[in-house]
Formats: structure tokens, C-alpha cells, sequence
């Protein structure tokens, strides 16, 4: 059995990314910067190491500057615990959930150990991702 591993893993997730939303370090995560916002897309991955990955699904969310600016005003005036005011909040989540016509059983049981494996689970990603997208056109 080959090993898997995190490496893999991004070369995967990057295969799925939009190419204008940019991975950020060594997690499958990417934003897309706007001027005014960030538009953000996490993949939810259960990590087996060093044999596979499994794949469930994503979540997208917009961090908007000016709702974050005066968010972060009120925490540096009235702190709440957990939260911290240097820190980008999700002025809107969500999408990546609620698409129709995703195989999640599949999302949920296959495990992704090779490039083979992966091409079983890429068409319901695929379908995640550009409904997840379609989700942020409303706040682009």
C-alpha cells in the first residue's frame, strides 16, 4: 500500500480549487481577496495518515472588511471570551452544505489513498464546490 499523505492531499484539493482562489500554507484551505472582502473555502477532511484521507465535503464564508472593522471595535471595547479582535470572523458562512444531488454516503465512506481512489470521489467534490461557489456569487 502506498503512503498518503498531506502532500497528497493539497495536490488533490488544489485539482478542486477555483485557480483564483489561493491555498494558504500547508492546509486545503484558499481564499479569493477582493478589495473589499475575502471570499474563503475550507475542504472538511478526516485525516489517516500515512494511508488515506477521506473527503467530506466544504464550507465557504465571506469575511467583509468594514463589518470586520467595526466587529473588531467592539471586541477591543467589550471582549468576549474566544474571540479576538486581530482575528478575520465569518461576516457570512455557509454553502457547501445544502447541495442538491451529492452522493455524501460516498463522501463519507471513501477513502481517498491514491490518484485512483481520489477520481471516485472528484465528481461530488466538483459538485460541492461549484455550488459552494454559486453560494458566493450572491456576496461577490
Amino acid at each position: 500500500m502506498a503512503t498518503y499523505n498531506l502532500k497528497n492531499l493539497l495536490a488533490h484539493t488544489d485539482q478542486l480549487a477555483p485557480a483564483d482562489f489561493k491555498r494558504q500554507g500547508n492546509e486545503p484551505y484558499y481564499i479569493k481577496h477582493l478589495p473589499d472582502r475575502e471570499l474563503r473555502m475550507y475542504f472538511s477532511v478526516s485525516q489517516y495518515y500515512p494511508h488515506s484521507a477521506v473527503i467530506n465535503g466544504i464550507m465557504v464564508d465571506v469575511s467583509i472588511d468594514a463589518i470586520e472593522t467595526i466587529f473588531d471595535a467592539i471586541l477591543r471595547n467589550h471582549p468576549i471570551d474566544g474571540l479576538d479582535p486581530n482575528e478575520k470572523k465569518d461576516t457570512i458562512g455557509g454553502g457547501g452544505a445544502n447541495i442538491p444531488n451529492v452522493d455524501r454516503e460516498l463522501l463519507h465512506t471513501q477513502d481517498v489513498e491514491d490518484d485512483a481512489t481520489f477520481a471516485i470521489v472528484k465528481p461530488e467534490l466538483e459538485k460541492i464546490v461549484q455550488g459552494a461557489l454559486h453560494h458566493l456569487t450572491g456576496h461577490t
